[in-house]
């Protein structure tokens, strides 16, 4: 009878464990390198989210794309409205503006 026990205590603390960690597993892919801050990076994970190694984990990828590519300081507009740039050439070798408005507009050929 103690032998059933600690063979189903072994299997308890020893098996499900390990089935669980391999079911558990996310995956994330190589870090790539933001254009906001120097030394700031981030990283994909199959479970939908983006890790940066400042600590923040964003869900959404146009948040990703603000918080990593785009400056914290706006520029003001005449209508009242504010202007961001954005570098995402490490992303796809482009340059935007977004305005507050919601509009976008593309800086390849400068402003």
């Amino acid at each position: 009878m103690r032998l059933i026990k600690m063979t189903a205590l072994g299997f308890l603390y020893g098996v499900l464990p390990a089935l669980s960690q391999t079911a558990c597993t996310v995956d994330c892919g190589t870090y790539s390198e933001c254009t906001t801050f120097s030394g700031l990076r981030y990283v994909g994970c199959s479970n939908g989210r983006y890790y940066f190694n400042d600590g923040a984990v964003i869900s959404d990828e146009q948040e990703t794309v603000d918080y990593c590519y785009c400056s914290v300081n706006t520029l003001s507009c005449a209508d009242g409205s504010t202007l961001t740039l954005c570098n995402t050439i490490p992303l796809d070798g482009d340059t935007f503006a977004s305005s507050s408005t919601g509009g976008i507009v593309d800086l390849e050929d400068g402003v």
